[in-house]
This record gives structure tokens, C-alpha cells and sequence, in this order.
């Protein structure tokens, strides 16, 4: 069978991104699974941070601000799962090691 969201596939096939933001990605993938989060919910994230840097082509993470994470989730508001908002907190809430991140 194949496995349809695979978090190794997809960080395999993203291209062009900033090398700061493609450790992120890495370093989070690496410590979700060591953590024995499921592959499918590892995917969610990593594709959410593949949509955030498309929209974002040249910024690292780090550097996005509140007013930033707002114009993303407005260009998405058509999407319909709440899924992208929480990927988004998830992911910000780890980058800032779970204190500080941009307020949504």
C-alpha cells in the first residue's frame, strides 16, 4: 500500500527554501518522530510549513511577525479545517521552544 502522506517524500521534494528554515524543517521532523508522534500528524505540520514558505519564499521562520502569520491564514481562509491554524501555533509554539511565539 501506498502511503499517501509521507513526511519523508515530501521533505524530500521541497526545493528553494532558505537552508535555515529546511533545518528547521529536519530538526522537527527528526524530533516528532523520535517522540513517536504519528507519521500522518507529521505530515500535517510539514506540509503547513511548506505552504508557509511559499507564501513566504525568502524569510526564515524566525523572522515572521504577527502581522505575517495573519496575511497567511487570510490568503487561506478559504480553507475550511482548522487543521492550518493549529499546524501554524504547533509549529511556531516549538520553533520558540514552547514560551514565545507570534501571538494569532
Amino acid at each position: 500500500m501506498v502511503e499517501k502522506r509521507n513526511p519523508d517524500k515530501l521533505l524530500s521534494n521541497l526545493r528553494g527554501l532558505p537552508k535555515e528554515n529546511m533545518d528547521l524543517l529536519k530538526a522537527f521532523y527528526r524530533e516528532k518522530s523520535a517522540l513517536g508522534m504519528a507519521r500522518s500528524t507529521i505530515y500535517m505540520y510539514l506540509f503547513c510549513f511548506k505552504k508557509l514558505s511559499k507564501f513566504f519564499p525568502r524569510k526564515p521562520f524566525k523572522s515572521l511577525t504577527k502581522d505575517n502569520l495573519i496575511d497567511f491564514l487570510n490568503f487561506y481562509s478559504w480553507y475550511k479545517s482548522r487543521s492550518l491554524k493549529v499546524s501554524v501555533k504547533a509549529i511556531f509554539k516549538w520553533i520558540y521552544g514552547g514560551n514565545e511565539y507570534p501571538e494569532l
